[in-house]
């Protein structure tokens, strides 16, 4: 006996219906094309950061590198501050030294608001849903926000940027010109930054700065092999002997 089928199930069937089996196809190229064009969040936060280069930790005591557990070299907008990790995860944003003539300081940011442990990572868990959308909570940060402008004797003001994406714990209330001009590295930091990432650099910035320096050594080895291929010269043809 001869099976017999209700007719939607030959309308909808893409096994029969290849006009429903091509659009299917054509919607899930769509959707991979999108997920392949979508910008991982933290580094579409830290795009606009320069670049950030590991400082060399010395160890030597009196030296500002002994205290901390890494310390990174950030460049934003052609201006470097210093970012100092503390064992505890805290991030401390400073400067190598301060510029000439720096007559005031003027902070632009306040410190987000006191609570318990469990209060800073219900913030931090926060922080890192929302992103770049809407309007930053109180005390939040990202790495391109301006901490304080530093007045120079001219008139000129040279913004300290965060740096890092996250909540200000503290700002250097002690702060003045002669203390940033004495010890601009350590007792004159800027501000104390709890990162949203949990570590700085955020790890999937360091993977990617990983896969661009492996691709980087390869093609370099890759290109002396062929400049020593065409530096070699090749052998002489041997000569046939004459008849």
């Amino acid at each position: 006996m001869k099976t017999r089928f209700p007719l939607c199930f030959y309308l909808f069937s893409s096994r029969r219906n290849p006009i429903i089996l091509s659009t299917t196809q054509q919607l899930t190229s769509t959707t991979m094309a999108k997920k392949r064009q979508r910008i991982d969040p933290v580094q579409e936060i830290y795009q606009e950061v320069t670049s950030i280069t590991s400082r060399p930790l010395t160890g030597i005591p009196g030296t500002p590198h002994s205290f901390f557990s890494t310390s990174h070299d950030v460049v934003i907008s052609s201006t470097r501050v210093v970012v100092h990790g503390h064992p505890n995860g805290l991030c401390i944003v400073a400067l190598e030294k301060s510029p000439p003539n720096v007559t005031s300081i003027d902070y632009l940011v306040e410190p987000a608001p006191d609570g318990s442990a469990a209060d800073r990572r219900k913030r931090q868990s926060l922080l890192l849903k929302k992103g770049t959308k809407g309007a930053l909570p109180p005390g939040a940060v990202l790495p391109t926000t301006v901490l304080a402008n530093l007045i120079l004797e001219d008139g000129t003001i040279q913004p300290v940027y965060a740096a890092v994406w996250g909540h200000v714990v503290e700002i250097n209330e002690n702060m003045s010109a002669a203390l940033l001009e004495r010890d601009a590295l350590l007792d004159g930091y800027i501000a104390i930054i709890q990162p949203a990432t949990g570590s700085f650099p955020p790890r999937t910035l360091e993977l990617q700065q990983e896969g661009t320096n492996k691709k980087r050594n390869t093609t370099t080895e890759e290109d002396g092999k062929s400049q020593l291929l065409t530096e070699v010269d090749p052998a002489p043809a041997e000569e046939a002997p004459p008849q």
